[in-house]
């Protein structure tokens, strides 16, 4: 199932949209749905990691600007990709 089956929906503001999105995350979350053993022992494993100091951590002005550097670099290397894509069909 996908949007394209809603066409109505497309159709609504994007606020309105966002909200109904919230709605379905919202049912989605308060279902249990199993977790796996491996999944849980991977999550204790890097918990323990971390509480340990075993795993380097970021400050929110950190992650900020390395997600802004990889905003940057995939910008570039699309508008490359671009470009050649032009070049090879000329």
């Amino acid at each position: 199932m996908t949007l394209a089956d809603f066409p109505q929906l497309k159709r609504l503001p994007p606020r309105h949209r966002l909200k109904l999105a919230e709605q379905l995350w919202d049912s989605a979350a308060s279902d249990s749905l199993a977790v796996s053993a491996c999944h849980k022992r991977v999550v204790n494993s890097r918990r323990k990691a971390y509480e340990q100091g075993q795993i380097a951590t970021l400050t929110m002005g950190e992650l900020k600007k390395s997600i802004r550097r990889r905003k940057r670099a995939a910008s570039r290397l699309s508008l490359y990709s671009s470009s050649a894509r032009m070049c090879n069909s000329l």
